[in-house]
């Protein structure tokens, strides 16, 4: 799989910087940002027509903090105006502030989406992993749930899920998955099982 690139929009040294220099995973967060957020302006600027101040102003405010996270710079502070803008309640003002952050958004999610397209696809029967598609996400499925419900089946389903995860970056976010359990960091653990569940 290729290296994250260079992005428009993007502040690549201190993304990097963010996930401690860790790009299969800021390459899950960014598409993940992409699928979240790829018709927030519109939404936003609907909330603002139709006088739903308060909707308008907490999407600003989650689009503002993980634009912030992928080192979106500019649109991050743009949201960050916006929101503050919705706060005050003047909507004449927000809407006048809407131009910009289509244009930062649309920045950021054409460099995006550039990367997905070009992206070739591991072949499932890879070198790196053996597995039957639906066997893991049913265990990861199952593992999911035994983290709130019995830890020790949640164990077991790791330790089925390393007969079909060998290799490669997969095999690292299941190690990952481990290492959250041991530390009974549940939260940490089920954010991993989602990554994982991302990559197949």
């Amino acid at each position: 799989m290729a290296e994250v690139p260079n992005l428009p929009g993007i502040d690549m040294k201190a993304a990097m910087q963010n996930f401690d220099n860790d790009r299969e995973l800021y390459k899950i967060i960014f598409k993940s940002f992409h699928k979240t957020h790829l018709h927030s302006g519109k939404a936003i600027e609907t909330f603002l027509v139709k006088g739903e101040i308060e909707s308008a102003s907490r999407l600003s405010h989650n689009l503002k903090g993980t634009a912030a996270n992928l080192a979106a710079n500019q649109l991050s502070l743009q949201a960050a105006k916006l929101e503050q803008a919705c706060l005050n309640s003047n909507v004449e003002l927000a809407m006048s502030m809407m131009a910009e952050l289509h244009q930062h958004l649309d920045e950021v999610m054409s460099g995006i989406y550039s990367v997905e397209k070009n992206e070739s696809e591991v072949p499932i029967n890879a070198s790196t992993m053996v597995y039957e598609s639906s066997e893991v996400i049913k265990k990861l499925d199952q593992l999911q749930f035994n983290l709130d419900a019995d830890y020790a089946e949640a164990e077991c389903c790791v330790k089925a899920l390393r007969a079909y995860i060998v290799g490669g970056k997969r095999e690292k976010m299941l190690k990952n998955i481990e290492a959250a359990m041991e530390s009974f960091d549940t939260n940490q653990a089920k954010a991993h099982v989602l990554m994982l569940k991302s990559m197949l």
